[in-house]
């Protein structure tokens, strides 16, 4: 409830652009699945950036994905080609497999990759 409070604050203040670190940290599957449909929906009229490690939130979510590793860019695209950069991008593991993958190899430009 207090990340529901907190993610309200934030909305009732309409900013153009809301910054959430890590918001599903902490709850259960039935509120993380409750918060990332109310982050969809208010994503229609204005950028959310979304910090998160729980790659499933990222996915479902997300049309953009930035991989940040130690303070360097690996990745920025679409989650489904961060999906491709997986061995098996069918694998249900897949898009976790990319992000262990990518992180192994040089950073890229911060313009894209």
């Amino acid at each position: 409830m207090v990340r529901r409070l907190a993610l309200a604050q934030a909305i009732v203040a309409d900013p153009h652009i809301l910054l959430l670190d890590e918001p599903t940290t902490g709850l259960d599957p039935a509120q993380r699945a409750g918060l990332r449909q109310l982050v969809a929906e208010v994503a229609v009229d204005r950028a959310v950036v979304f910090s998160s490690h729980l790659i499933e939130d990222i996915e479902a979510i997300c049309d953009r994905v930035i991989v940040l590793h130690e303070g360097q860019v690996y990745f920025d695209g679409a989650p489904d080609a961060l999906r491709m950069q997986a061995d098996d991008p069918a694998a249900p593991q897949a898009t976790e497999q990319a992000f262990l993958r990518l992180i192994s190899r040089p950073a890229v430009s911060a313009t894209g990759g």
